[in-house]
């Protein structure tokens, strides 16, 4: 009998001093308490989106990052030895670009009708009414108004991703501040 109860507390002892152990390693796991994740357990981060300033408001050296990758390759700088950028659009410099974006009529090409009848190619606040938007999104089988889809080039590159797609959208509904 008494070596039963030694076997007892000392089980019992046992059990507490591995439950200290694991407490103070910061580890709770066992199987009523599973080891934490990050979807249990998310860390901490600034809760912002990084294409993000102010709040949540997209600026536009955000888009102008996917601009400068995806489109400045056809729609480069004015006067180089490039020649007329394409569509009379040029995106290049930064600054350049966010001139000729901004409340400007749509011109060149097949979309200089639409720009005479009222198209801009960013229209603040409002993506479905801009061309540069209308352009890019491909998301539904979606057709542009005129012209084709961007990016064109040789080789056809593949679509903008639609998370993209979504930072100029979400940057053109925000007020398509600079």
């Amino acid at each position: 009998m008494k070596t039963r109860l030694l076997l007892g507390i000392l089980a019992a002892v046992s059990i507490a001093s591995s439950s200290f152990v694991i407490a103070c390693s910061g580890d709770d796991s066992s199987p009523g308490n599973p080891t934490p994740d990050a979807s249990t357990n998310p860390k901490p981060d600034s809760g912002r989106d990084p294409s993000t300033q102010d709040g949540g408001v997209v600026k536009f050296n955000s888009v102008y990052t996917i601009l400068e990758g995806s489109c400045t390759g056809c729609h480069g700088e004015r006067g180089t030895d490039a020649g007329t950028p394409r569509g009379a659009l040029a995106l290049k410099p930064e600054e350049a670009a966010f001139r000729e974006l901004v409340n400007v009529k749509a011109a060149g090409g097949a979309c200089a009708t639409l720009g005479d009848a009222g198209l801009l190619r960013v229209r603040p606040g409002n993506a479905d009414e801009s061309l540069l938007y209308d352009k890019v999104k491909t998301e539904g089988g979606h057709t542009p108004r005129c012209g084709k889809h961007m990016p064109l080039g040789t080789p056809m590159p593949p679509p903008m991703p639609n998370e993209q797609v979504e930072v100029i959208e979400k940057w053109i509904n925000d007020g398509a501040q600079r």
